[in-house]
């Protein structure tokens, strides 16, 4: 019988697999990752194919998640001011016509490089608000006892899509002979998204009194930050994650090179450095909500921290295949526990009324670690190696992980 917040009682996965509203809206998820992952691996291989231009390509690539930083924290208002349900399936419509202009402009001879990178931002833009009026969503789908479930149940969904998307995208493009049907296949993933969320019937937001906040946007945006800066638990997750993805950019930005020059790699067994973290993240989503039944989520989040350090330790001293693969998949699987278990600690501290701003806010502090850690990360190839640059990460990420002992997270009685 479900309880009064709409959810089922009971632990783990089957409380959320059993909520029809839930599953709505993970299944949409679901989908559109795995046409997520298509474009991913399309989109840059068009470019490429189109023009011979690697300039061009990491250009396309950076308009994709260029939004991430730039649009989340304004994604955040509107999240908290329109009706989620319908920003929801505004998103997946737009993203529709976004990414299915490109075959359609192709099929008639007019695609140019001005779409394609228009394209890429806007539907990366798209995405952005998508994904935090989704994750603003969940709180208002599930009780607090199973938001756990449900956070790790949506990055099992999306682990999968990482993981065997980009491949089946490739074939797509074998059989078709052409990146543009694998965006067709993308285009068509939004729309069955959309039909999918119309079917929500339960709020996806508290109700609010239409006179109670007559505020402007940049009100709206400064509460938003001065909340992530003034509640000490979402502060601290959100630097934290910051300084993570500093060394997360660093060590994902050197890993081909660190296959071929240092692993002495041919194409299929590069490809399973990648498949073994999607592998790794995959096992973790798939018994999070198990793993941390009952235990303090700051507590989980302190303990994997200097996990994932060990792993990229191990990278940088590692010669042999296997131990790599194993050293890849272990952080893979920690990353994503501690992931799961810091948005779940947002999302139950976190006013209604602010989730949207301070998910999008939070997410925007955390990310834009990752150019920066990109950055380091190339620069300190030439004078180091790659081994010594990844040696000087895992030490960045030893000194994140002792900080955190002094941080909040360590007397968080928040349980999972």
């Amino acid at each position: 019988m479900a309880d009064p917040a709409g959810g089922v009682p009971g632990g783990g996965y089957g409380s959320v697999w059993r909520d029809g509203q839930f599953l709505r809206l993970w299944t949409a998820s679901t989908i559109s990752a795995f046409g997520d992952f298509f474009t991913v691996f399309a989109l840059p291989l068009l470019v490429f194919l189109t023009t011979g231009s690697a300039l061009l390509t990491g250009l396309t690539l950076t308009a994709e998640t260029v939004p991430y930083v730039v649009v989340s924290p304004f994604a955040g208002v509107l999240v908290d001011r329109v009706d989620r349900r319908r920003i929801l399936i505004a998103t997946r419509v737009a993203q529709f016509f976004l990414i299915g202009s490109i075959p359609l402009a192709s099929a008639v001879g007019i695609l140019g490089m001005p779409q394609v990178l228009t394209v890429a931002f806007l539907s990366g833009s798209v995405a952005v608000v998508f994904g935090a009026a989704a994750l603003s969503a969940v709180p208002n789908l599930v009780p607090p006892e199973h938001l756990v479930a449900a956070n790790a149940a949506q990055q099992l969904s999306f682990s999968t899509a990482a993981m065997a998307g980009p491949p089946l995208a490739g074939l797509v493009v074998a059989l078709a002979g052409s990146p543009v049907w694998a965006l067709a296949v993308d285009a068509v993933t939004f729309l069955l998204g959309a039909v999918l969320l119309a079917g929500i019937s339960r709020p996806l937001q508290a109700a609010r009194d239409s006179h109670a906040d007559p505020s402007g946007v940049l009100f709206d945006l400064r509460e938003g930050l001065q909340y992530v800066w003034g509640q000490p638990l979402v502060r601290t997750a959100a630097l934290l994650l910051f300084g993570f993805n500093v060394m997360l950019g660093g060590v994902l930005g050197q890993l081909i090179v660190y296959g071929r020059a240092e692993l002495q790699l041919a194409d299929f067994p590069l490809s399973l450095l990648f498949a073994a973290d999607g592998a790794g993240t995959l096992l973790a989503a798939a018994v999070a909500a198990r793993l941390g039944r009952g235990r303090r989520m700051g507590r989980i989040v302190l303990v994997c921290l200097p996990l994932t350090a060990l792993c990229v330790l191990v990278l940088a001293v590692a010669e042999d295949l296997v131990v790599v693969l194993l050293a890849l998949a272990a952080f893979g699987a920690v990353q994503t526990v501690m992931f799961v278990n810091l948005i779940s600690l947002r999302q139950r501290i976190v006013p209604d009324r602010l989730q949207g701003r301070v998910n999008a806010t939070a997410r925007a502090l955390a990310v834009s670690g990752t150019p920066v850690g990109a950055l380091i990360g190339g620069l300190l190839v030439d004078p180091l190696g790659v081994r010594g640059a990844f040696l000087v990460l895992a030490g960045l990420a030893l000194v994140n992980s002792v900080v955190a002992l002094a941080t909040p997270l360590r007397n968080d009685q928040t349980r999972t």
